[in-house]
């Protein structure tokens, strides 16, 4: 691990002042025929191990806080063996290492990271010695605001945090943040407080207790939702009837923001969404037709059969044109669909894994950038426009 923090030190040396790159495309129906795979970040490159090609992906720049790096960089955050946080960008450099979390001797484990929308924070949810704790990690240089949760707020022996994330409103002269995390148990529930305020981190005590609100996780009170779709980003979450009601819920707020029969008469079992959470890609249980929901209009496409191939990812574009499948049938492979003709394109392979489907695939929410992440490493996506 010391050779890992010295290639770390050499890395961070050898970077360009004042590179700053061309606007990244963001992946639509017009040029996903030139997405493809840019950049592959090689575990054993490291002096450290991995167990696992589980990751974090920034939105992309919204604060341009670090400019030498490129204007469309994006950033990446894995997790070692030994749980250390990695931190990458998509050019592949090495940006830095933050070492693992003790408590009482014994090393926390991550169990959900969530980068700051003004990329200067990375949040971690983290468990060990019968314990959460929350961290606040500077991606500048990895020193860590640490919040131990039963410290902040009474955790009762079911309660289970398994999510976090972070709300930044910046309206004012300096951003405020809040933080949100999941939590499972005998009672489901939302609980949030405010953590950054006027430059200065709120920590929250026993004096401090009006900072912290709770909220019931109300897709759990709702007797019609049999499923719960997997991996639909925070703080959205999409339930479905058995008999096909579509609910679109943010559970930071409480609200059900749409309610839509996808008029099929059955569940819709999988899919995603896209950044604006206007439509809902989704499949049958059987894998046998590939559909687009649209929230807004209620309309729900048939967009493809999918003959009973199963994807374990699906992501949606921005503008809802074009839907991407990693791992389609088993495959190493990342397929296109055009939502208007259907029309699917096989746009290639993805990098050598060691299991039969990545641990980890994400679509950034700039929508510019696709992440695959197993074993070996991670492999980037990106639209390579001509020259």
């Amino acid at each position: 691990m010391r050779r890992f923090w010295i290639v770390v030190l050499l890395l961070l040396a050898s970077l360009p002042i004042s590179a700053h790159d061309e606007p990244t495309p963001v992946i639509s129906a017009d040029n996903v025929a030139q997405l493809q795979s840019v950049q592959h970040i090689n575990f054993a490159d490291f002096d450290a191990e991995f167990d696992t090609g589980w990751f974090a992906v920034s939105s992309g720049v919204a604060y341009d806080l670090r400019p030498f790096y490129g204007s469309s960089t994006t950033y990446i955050a894995a997790v070692t063996t030994d749980q250390s946080i990695v931190i990458f960008d998509t050019n592949g450099n090495l940006l830095n290492l933050c070492p693992p979390l003790l408590l009482q001797n014994e090393t926390m484990r991550a169990v959900d990271l969530y980068f700051s929308s003004t990329l200067d924070t990375l949040l971690g949810l983290f468990s060990g010695a019968g314990r959460y704790q929350l961290a606040y990690l500077s991606l500048y240089n990895c020193m860590p605001i640490v919040i131990t949760l039963d410290e902040l707020w009474n955790l009762s022996a079911s309660d289970v945090p398994v999510a976090g994330w972070l709300y930044v409103n910046d309206s004012g002269p300096s951003p405020s943040y809040d933080t949100y995390f999941e939590i499972q148990g005998d009672t489901d529930r939302v609980v949030s407080f405010l953590s950054y305020a006027s430059g200065e981190l709120v920590k929250g005590s026993p004096e401090g207790a009006p900072f912290i609100f709770e909220r019931d996780y109300l897709p759990a009170q709702d007797p019609e939702a049999v499923v719960r779709i997997g991996r639909i980003p925070l703080p959205y979450v999409v339930t479905s009837s058995e008999t096909g009601i579509v609910k679109l819920w943010n559970i930071q707020t409480g609200e059900i923001l749409y309610e839509v029969d996808n008029g099929t008469g059955q569940p819709s079992v999988f899919g995603n969404i896209n950044a604006d959470a206007t439509h809902f890609v989704w499949r049958d249980n059987a894998s046998e037709t590939l559909y687009l929901l649209d929230f807004e209009t209620g309309e729900n496409r048939e967009v493809a059969q999918l003959n009973g191939e199963y994807a374990q990812w699906f992501f949606l574009s921005n503008d809802a044109s074009t839907i991407l499948a990693v791992n389609l049938n088993f495959e190493p492979i990342v397929v296109a669909w055009d939502v208007e003709t259907g029309e699917k394109a096989v746009l290639g392979e993805y990098r050598q894994c060691n299991r039969p489907q990545p641990d980890m695939a994400r679509l950034s929410r700039d929508g510019t950038t696709l992440v695959i992440g197993c074993d070996t490493g991670l492999d980037i996506w990106r639209v390579v426009e001509d020259e």
